[in-house]
């Protein structure tokens, strides 16, 4: 009993698997979404440190006051604001985290700019610091080859006597028979 509800849930996760993360990682590159984690406080309450937030590539022209954008501010190095104002000739953007008492001291420009956050995951972006890029490739799919593994180590067995030959073997078995 305990087995075959084991089962059911390693199932119910690799049906999720394939449902969810698999897609969600092909459509991260193949639709100009990018996963990033939130590594401090300066969006609380809205963002909170952790998260994972989805930045989708947006033109200059989309993008307004009040939009909370990902940008660059180092060759490996993120921050995620709220745009506070936006300098339409110059292409760049006054930002300020929610929490934080003052704007950033310096002007985003639009190059820099990874895209509008279109949805953030409390707690899903700690998985993302710990990994790293190769490591989230590891993980993610190692977690599928251990889904699968689990799945076929949980599978029911039949006794070698109540196994049920292929077509071909009961054809040969049924030749055999008639000759004795």
């Amino acid at each position: 009993m305990l087995k075959k509800i084991g089962l059911i849930i390693v199932d119910i996760l690799l049906a999720a698997y394939v449902i969810a993360i698999v897609p969600f990682t092909a459509a991260c590159g193949f639709f100009g979404i990018h996963p990033y984690a939130v590594t401090s406080g300066s969006m609380e309450p809205a963002i909170q440190t952790g998260s994972l937030v989805l930045a989708k590539e947006t033109p200059f022209k989309e993008l307004e006051k009040g939009d909370v954008i990902t940008f660059m501010i180092g060759k490996d190095q993120t921050v995620t604001h709220r745009i506070t104002a936006v300098d339409s000739k110059a292409h760049k953007f006054t930002t300020k985290g929610d929490a934080n008492n003052t704007e950033d001291a310096r002007r985003v420009s639009y190059k820099n700019v990874v895209g509008k956050v279109i949805l953030h995951i409390p707690k899903a972006g700690y998985l993302l610091v710990m990994s790293g890029t190769k490591g989230r490739f590891i993980f993610i799919a190692g977690a599928g080859v251990a889904l699968i593994a689990l799945s076929s180590l949980l599978q029911p067995s039949v006794p070698a006597g109540k196994r049920k030959a292929s077509p071909a073997a009961q054809e040969k078995e049924a030749k055999n028979a008639e000759k004795v």
